[in-house]
């Protein structure tokens, strides 16, 4: 199975954005709680240890692809329950991602606007599937999917690159 892409690249400022909009059954609360808490996060991406605050630095290791080494990650704002931005060093890029989060119609739905701000030119075609699968695994973590049931990242690589503008290696 292959999962189309859904987000864009777009320009504001100068800046070339990558941007994905997800809707989740659950309230902005839960939803940040997901990305900010460190065993709810476990669950769909990685965990962080330290203190976290704004200004604040922690340390991340990515476990949905096995442990990696663990990264800095700053923590640029948090204002809950509508907004996390944080700084990623990753190798010798940064990378700054913003998430904002609002309730929809009763505040049982949150709609998430998920940007980073692509500082090298092709960047995109690489974290755009990246960041859909792990998005769609948020997703699978809030809906209590079991494991099982959720996408693979073949669902989204290399068949969303062509999407985000770079070359799919399967002709798809």
């Amino acid at each position: 199975m292959t999962v189309d892409g859904t987000g864009r690249v777009e320009t504001t400022g100068g800046t070339r954005r990558l941007v994905i909009e997800r809707e989740f059954r659950a309230s902005p609360e839960v939803v940040l709680a997901c990305l900010t808490e460190s065993p709810r996060l476990g669950r769909w991406i990685g965990i962080w240890s330290g203190t976290g605050g704004p200004g604040r630095t922690v340390q991340f290791v990515m476990t949905a692809e096995g442990a990696t080494e663990p990264q800095p990650v700053t923590i640029a704002e948090c204002r809950a329950p509508h907004r996390l931005v944080v700084d990623f060093e990753q190798d010798q890029d940064a990378w700054h991602l913003e998430l904002d989060l609002a309730a929809v119609g009763d505040g049982g739905t949150t709609r998430l606007v998920f940007v980073q701000r692509l500082d090298f030119p092709g960047l995109e075609s690489s974290v755009g599937p990246g960041w859909e699968y792990y998005l769609e695994r948020l997703g699978a973590a809030l809906a209590a999917t079991p494991e099982p049931d959720w996408p693979t990242w073949d669902d989204y690589w290399p068949h969303q690159q062509a999407h985000y503008g770079g070359a799919d290696p399967t002709g798809h």
